[in-house]
């Protein structure tokens, strides 16, 4: 018997057509175990708590919280921070007279460097995730873990199910864990902390609206995780996937705050 829950999505067609949406848990050991398939409808909402949780799209409501594991908004809600000190350095420095073209360039390249610095260092960071922690990090779960061998009660039910029959219940850390924890979170704080670290305006409405923003992106992701966790991974895919997250939040937070490699902190901050 096995008491987790992890639902996957599956064609309506196949199981229910009175569905607008059809979850499988792919850890159940029968259809007849409570809650091993549920159909989310509209019309006879709510049945059970869980039924009504994980149908119920409240969450996504909030703006940009379907989008969040979406490109390209993956890539650019975290960097709205920089790309807005960015703004500010490009206009401040574009906008002086008595200067030819090609010196405004040059000054403003000279100027906002650190910053420029980062915004490339944010994008490495970005793209790192992608390809190493998912993609790559994947494909080596896969070869470790493998596939489920044995027969699964629901294996006509899923795409692919020649292939692949009992697709998600071996170990599978979670994407979104790492996509929140390792990429979104960490370069929006640092962008924001270093806001008030070296403040690029006098206009106190900037470091407020990041304040929000930033706080606002933390309850967002918060929602994300909630329901990540609480049905479509085992507690142990959740940790792993914080764990794998730590490959890149832990060095740039030393980045920022740590007392080591002074010179190295000083090419992206200018502390």
């Amino acid at each position: 018997m096995l008491h987790s829950k992890k639902y996957t999505p599956v064609s309506t067609e196949l199981v229910d057509e009175s569905c607008n949406t059809v979850y499988l848990n792919i850890m159940s050991d029968s259809r007849d175990e409570d809650e091993a398939v549920v159909c989310c409808n509209e019309s006879t909402l709510p049945f059970s708590i869980l039924e009504t949780s994980l149908c119920s799209s409240k969450h996504e409501r909030w703006p940009f919280a379907s989008r969040l594991a979406k490109f390209p908004d993956a890539l650019l809600v975290p960097l709205l921070p920089i790309l807005l000190r960015l703004w500010f350095g490009l206009t401040s420095a574009l906008f002086v007279s008595e200067t030819s073209i090609r010196t405004k360039l040059q000054n403003c390249f000279h100027a906002n460097i650190h910053t420029i610095r980062r915004l490339a260092l944010y994008i490495f960071i970005s793209f790192f995730r992608m390809y190493i922690l998912y993609s790559l990090f994947n494909e080596i779960e896969d070869a470790l873990v493998g596939e489920f061998k044995q027969n699964c009660w629901f294996h006509e039910w899923l795409p692919n199910h020649e292939k692949h029959p009992c697709f998600g219940r071996a170990f599978d850390f979670s994407d979104h864990m790492v996509l929140f924890y390792g990429q979104m979170l960490p370069i929006s704080l640092t962008e924001t902390v270093h806001a008030f670290a070296q403040p690029y305006t006098r206009n106190r409405l900037v470091p407020t609206a990041l304040i929000v923003s930033h706080l606002y992106l933390q309850f967002i992701t918060a929602t994300g995780v909630y329901k990540t966790g609480a049905y479509f991974h085992t507690p142990g895919e959740v940790v792993a996937g914080f764990g794998v997250s730590t490959i890149t939040s832990l060095p740039l937070l030393l980045l920022q705050c740590g007392s080591f490699r002074q010179c190295t902190r000083d090419y992206f901050f200018r502390y």
